[in-house]
Protein backbone atom coordinates (compact mmCIF):
# COMPACT_ATOMS: atom_id res chain seq x y z
CA UNK A 1 0.00 0.00 0.00
CA UNK A 2 1.47 3.33 -0.79
CA UNK A 3 0.31 6.34 0.94
CA UNK A 4 -0.58 9.43 -0.94
CA UNK A 5 -1.45 13.06 -0.81
CA UNK A 6 -4.56 14.44 -1.50
CA UNK A 7 -5.88 17.57 -2.54
CA UNK A 8 -5.88 18.90 1.05
CA UNK A 9 -2.03 18.22 1.56
CA UNK A 10 -3.13 15.05 4.04
CA UNK A 11 -2.26 11.75 3.68
CA UNK A 12 -4.49 9.15 2.59
CA UNK A 13 -4.30 5.50 2.72
CA UNK A 14 -5.74 4.60 -0.59
CA UNK A 15 -4.77 1.75 -2.31
CA UNK A 16 -2.31 1.96 -5.31
CA UNK A 17 -2.09 -1.14 -7.54
CA UNK A 18 1.66 -1.38 -8.61
CA UNK A 19 3.43 -3.54 -11.50
CA UNK A 20 6.57 -3.98 -11.00
CA UNK A 21 9.11 -4.14 -14.56
CA UNK A 22 12.51 -4.82 -15.37
CA UNK A 23 14.21 -1.91 -17.22
CA UNK A 24 16.86 -2.80 -19.93
CA UNK A 25 18.19 -1.32 -22.80
CA UNK A 26 18.34 -2.15 -26.52
CA UNK A 27 20.53 0.76 -28.28
CA UNK A 28 19.54 3.79 -26.76
CA UNK A 29 16.21 3.25 -25.95
CA UNK A 30 14.68 2.62 -22.60
CA UNK A 31 12.16 -1.19 -22.38
CA UNK A 32 10.47 -2.48 -19.27
CA UNK A 33 9.13 -5.98 -19.29
CA UNK A 34 6.69 -7.35 -16.51
CA UNK A 35 9.22 -8.71 -13.52
CA UNK A 36 6.88 -11.74 -13.22
CA UNK A 37 7.59 -12.97 -17.01
CA UNK A 38 11.25 -12.87 -16.05
CA UNK A 39 13.05 -16.31 -15.27
CA UNK A 40 16.55 -15.33 -14.97
CA UNK A 41 18.89 -13.07 -16.38
CA UNK A 42 22.30 -14.13 -17.79
CA UNK A 43 25.76 -13.17 -18.92
CA UNK A 44 25.51 -13.86 -22.78
CA UNK A 45 26.41 -17.63 -23.35
CA UNK A 46 27.63 -19.24 -26.62
CA UNK A 47 25.26 -19.07 -29.36
CA UNK A 48 24.97 -22.03 -32.08
CA UNK A 49 24.08 -20.14 -35.31
CA UNK A 50 20.93 -22.14 -37.02
CA UNK A 51 19.22 -22.14 -40.09
CA UNK A 52 16.75 -20.11 -38.65
CA UNK A 53 13.20 -18.81 -40.28
CA UNK A 54 13.53 -15.55 -38.46
CA UNK A 55 15.60 -12.79 -39.15
CA UNK A 56 15.01 -12.21 -35.57
CA UNK A 57 16.29 -15.65 -34.13
CA UNK A 58 20.06 -15.04 -33.65
CA UNK A 59 20.10 -18.55 -33.08
CA UNK A 60 19.96 -21.11 -29.71
CA UNK A 61 21.82 -21.12 -26.55
CA UNK A 62 22.22 -24.01 -23.77
CA UNK A 63 21.07 -23.53 -20.45
CA UNK A 64 21.58 -25.72 -18.15
CA UNK A 65 20.77 -28.35 -20.55
CA UNK A 66 17.80 -26.92 -21.97
CA UNK A 67 18.31 -25.72 -26.05
CA UNK A 68 16.71 -22.30 -25.82
CA UNK A 69 16.07 -19.48 -29.04
CA UNK A 70 18.16 -16.14 -28.32
CA UNK A 71 15.80 -13.19 -29.89
CA UNK A 72 17.55 -10.36 -31.22
CA UNK A 73 15.87 -7.61 -30.00
CA UNK A 74 18.00 -4.93 -31.51
CA UNK A 75 16.75 -6.48 -35.12
CA UNK A 76 13.65 -6.87 -33.74
CA UNK A 77 13.06 -3.37 -33.12
CA UNK A 78 15.04 -2.31 -36.42
CA UNK A 79 17.66 -0.88 -34.00
CA UNK A 80 21.42 -1.70 -35.43
CA UNK A 81 23.12 -4.34 -33.40
CA UNK A 82 25.88 -2.94 -31.13
CA UNK A 83 28.97 -4.69 -30.60
CA UNK A 84 28.71 -6.90 -27.69
CA UNK A 85 30.19 -6.02 -24.75
CA UNK A 86 30.13 -6.36 -20.94
CA UNK A 87 26.86 -4.87 -20.07
CA UNK A 88 25.04 -6.80 -22.46
CA UNK A 89 22.30 -10.23 -20.87
CA UNK A 90 19.97 -12.49 -21.71
CA UNK A 91 16.64 -11.83 -20.03
CA UNK A 92 15.23 -15.62 -19.78
CA UNK A 93 11.72 -15.66 -19.90
CA UNK A 94 8.84 -18.33 -21.41
CA UNK A 95 6.14 -18.43 -23.92
CA UNK A 96 3.85 -21.83 -24.08
CA UNK A 97 5.80 -23.92 -22.19
CA UNK A 98 9.42 -22.86 -24.12
CA UNK A 99 12.45 -20.81 -22.51
CA UNK A 100 13.18 -17.95 -24.93
CA UNK A 101 16.23 -15.58 -24.23
CA UNK A 102 15.95 -11.85 -25.18
CA UNK A 103 19.03 -10.28 -26.11
CA UNK A 104 20.31 -6.75 -24.76
CA UNK A 105 22.30 -4.04 -24.69
CA UNK A 106 22.40 -3.91 -20.53
CA UNK A 107 19.67 -4.43 -17.74
CA UNK A 108 19.35 -1.78 -15.65
CA UNK A 109 16.93 -1.89 -12.70
CA UNK A 110 13.56 -3.03 -10.97
CA UNK A 111 10.66 -0.52 -11.55
CA UNK A 112 7.49 -0.18 -9.70
CA UNK A 113 4.31 1.58 -11.28
CA UNK A 114 1.34 2.97 -10.15
CA UNK A 115 -0.60 0.59 -12.95
CA UNK A 116 -2.81 4.05 -13.62
CA UNK A 117 0.00 5.28 -15.38
CA UNK A 118 0.83 2.91 -17.80
CA UNK A 119 -0.61 3.79 -20.82
CA UNK A 120 -1.50 1.81 -24.22
CA UNK A 121 -0.54 4.22 -26.83
CA UNK A 122 2.77 3.79 -28.55
CA UNK A 123 4.05 6.99 -30.57
CA UNK A 124 7.17 5.57 -31.60
CA UNK A 125 5.67 3.13 -34.96
CA UNK A 126 8.08 1.00 -35.05
CA UNK A 127 7.59 -0.47 -32.34
CA UNK A 128 3.91 -0.65 -32.18
CA UNK A 129 3.55 -4.68 -33.33
CA UNK A 130 5.87 -5.53 -30.35
CA UNK A 131 4.87 -3.18 -27.16
CA UNK A 132 1.75 -3.16 -25.31
CA UNK A 133 2.54 0.37 -23.76
CA UNK A 134 4.52 2.67 -22.30
CA UNK A 135 5.06 4.85 -18.86
CA UNK A 136 7.46 7.48 -17.89
CA UNK A 137 9.89 6.78 -14.90
CA UNK A 138 11.63 10.42 -14.04
CA UNK A 139 12.73 11.74 -17.38
CA UNK A 140 12.84 8.02 -18.78
CA UNK A 141 9.82 6.71 -21.52
CA UNK A 142 10.00 2.96 -21.41
CA UNK A 143 8.05 1.03 -23.98
CA UNK A 144 6.68 -2.89 -22.13
CA UNK A 145 7.54 -4.92 -24.54
CA UNK A 146 4.98 -8.19 -25.22
CA UNK A 147 6.92 -11.20 -25.67
CA UNK A 148 3.38 -12.69 -27.11
CA UNK A 149 3.57 -10.55 -29.93
CA UNK A 150 7.20 -11.50 -30.83
CA UNK A 151 6.89 -15.07 -30.65
CA UNK A 152 3.51 -14.49 -32.71
CA UNK A 153 5.42 -12.84 -35.21
CA UNK A 154 8.34 -15.12 -35.14
CA UNK A 155 5.82 -18.27 -35.75
CA UNK A 156 3.76 -16.80 -38.24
Amino acid sequence: MEMMINTFGWQDDTEVEQQSFLQFYVGQQSFAIDLQEVIEISKPLPITRTQTVHPFIQGVTDIRGEVVPVIELAQAFSYPQEKPDERERFIITSYEEQKVAFRVQEVAQIIFVNKAKITTEVREEHLTPYVGGSFTHGEVELFIVQKEKLWDAIEH
